[in-house]
C-alpha cells in the first residue's frame, strides 16, 4: 500500500497534476497565544491569516474556500464535514500556507440553510 502511494505521488507530475502540499507544521489558531506565535514566527503569513479570521466567516460557507485559494493561495481550504448547529451555527477551518496547517472553530455569519427531504 505504501510502496502504490509513493509511487502514485511520485507520477502526478508527469501527469500534470500537482503534488498535495507537504505540511510541516500544525497551528490550532484556537489555543491561547497561537495568534502571538504565528505574528512572530510566520511573519509574512500573519496579515493573511488575520484577514481570513476576519472575512470568510462573512462569505458563504461553500464561496470561502475557492476565496481563500484565489485570494491567498491557500491550499486545502474548507470547513470540515461537521457543521454545529448553534445559533449561528459554527464550524472548522482548515487551511494550509506555506508548510503549515491552521486550524480554527469559525461563527458563520452568511450560512444558508437548505432543507432536505426525507427519504421514505
Amino acid at each position: 500500500m505504501k510502496r502504490s502511494l509513493l509511487v502514485s505521488l511520485c507520477l502526478l507530475p508527469s501527469l500534470g497534476l500537482a503534488a498535495p502540499p507537504a505540511v510541516l507544521r500544525f497551528v490550532d489558531l484556537d489555543a491561547p497565544g497561537a495568534l502571538q506565535s504565528v505574528r512572530r514566527e510566520r511573519p509574512a503569513d500573519f496579515p493573511k491569516i488575520e484577514k481570513i479570521l476576519r472575512e470568510a466567516p462573512e462569505l458563504p460557507p461553500e464561496e470561502a474556500p475557492k476565496w481563500m485559494r484565489t485570494r491567498f493561495d491557500a491550499k486545502d481550504a474548507g470547513y470540515g464535514s461537521l457543521l454545529k448547529t448553534s445559533y449561528p451555527p459554527k464550524a472548522q477551518l482548515t487551511f494550509v500556507l506555506g508548510d503549515t496547517r491552521y486550524r480554527t472553530e469559525v461563527t458563520l455569519r452568511n450560512a444558508r440553510p437548505r432543507i432536505i427531504p426525507v427519504k421514505r
